[in-house]
């Protein structure tokens, strides 16, 4: 995955997962099977780990650089403010991941929060380009490139 990622004031999983977005292999390593997406880029949840990891890592290439800044973790779940940069320089995007891990460690839940709105429907419909043939168009809001 290429870019600028970087984390502060890191708790360790979040720090996991900030690096992980360097290395699709390290990425799938941090994921349980049966992990559940849901992020406001998708219509419905993608689950289980191929169809995360090829989800995160098409939307990954989308960005120049992520920071991710004040990781707060309570119990099993780790919330993330961060703020990221298309790669050409146009877009600012800014949300709050939620990572939800189990007994072992593993995430088991991500939910990913995208803001602004204008810039989430461009983002959407990024995905749904980049992953075409590899996930239904139909999971994407594809008709954003209008707004």
């Amino acid at each position: 995955m290429k870019g600028r990622y970087v984390t502060q004031d890191p708790v360790p999983l979040s720090v996991n997962w900030s690096a992980a977005f360097k290395d699709p292999a390290a990425f799938a390593a941090l994921l349980a099977e049966d992990v559940v997406l849901e992020a406001s880029a998708i219509r419905e949840p993608a689950v289980g780990r191929k169809a995360v990891q090829a989800i995160m890592t098409a939307g990954s290439r989308l960005y120049r650089e992520i920071v991710f800044r004040n990781p707060a973790t309570t119990g099993a779940t780790t919330y993330s403010e961060w703020r990221a940069v298309s790669v050409d320089g146009a877009t600012v995007y800014e949300g709050v991941t939620v990572l939800t891990h189990d007994s072992a460690g593993a995430v088991k839940r991500v939910a990913i929060h995208h803001r602004p709105l204008g810039a989430l429907l461009r983002f959407s419909a990024e995905m749904a380009e980049s992953l075409r043939g590899v996930l239904p168009v139909e999971v994407f809001y594809t008709d954003a490139r209008a707004h």
